[in-house]
């Protein structure tokens, strides 16, 4: 967040329901159609006026910030909707990865940054809640993928219907 304002790097990272919905078109057997394509469009307008300043249009010091939000939004939905064509990786395969790459955050926060402990109750309670909320979510949502699940993010956007259903989940029988 010290690369770009905090809400335009959110803004941008959050993008990756609208990329699922436009990569999971481009998988074998499915495709995108007028409907996907103007709602990503008016959505990336969306975001082009909410983060160009009315004075001066895009503010290009903070493209850094702005690069490493999008990267995080296109990593995020790349592996969602990849993970589909090789389902056949077990999940114990994923949480060797999610180890490693815990490790190796660890050890990046350990030589480059400043740890600073939470001093309020409430931001414990935050911080939990992000490990149960966002990040225990989207743990459950790797194994059940992996198991076969389908799994809606928005009932707004009607995906392909082999890789997730609208407004529900289900285990295959």
């Amino acid at each position: 967040m010290q690369l770009a304002p905090a809400v335009e790097v959110s803004l941008l990272a959050y993008l990756w329901p609208l990329l699922i919905v436009l990569l999971a078109g481009m998988l074998p057997g499915e495709s995108l159609t007028l409907k996907h394509i103007g709602g990503a469009l008016l959505a990336l307008l969306g975001c082009w006026l909410l983060i160009s300043k009315p004075d001066s249009g895009f503010d290009s010091r903070y493209i850094n910030g702005y690069l490493l939000a999008l990267s995080c939004a296109f990593i995020w939905s790349g592996y969602s909707v990849l993970s589909r064509l090789i389902s056949q990786v077990s999940t114990d395969t994923v949480a060797w990865f999610c180890a490693a790459t815990s490790i190796l955050a660890l050890l990046c926060h350990l030589t480059l940054e400043t740890t600073v402990w939470p001093e309020k109750a409430s931001h414990w309670a935050g911080i939990i809640g992000l490990g149960i909320g966002p990040v225990g979510i989207a743990f459950l949502h790797g194994i059940m993928v992996s198991n076969g699940a389908t799994f809606s993010y928005s009932a707004y956007w009607r995906m392909p219907h082999r890789l997730y259903q609208p407004c529900y989940w289900s285990l295959p029988a």
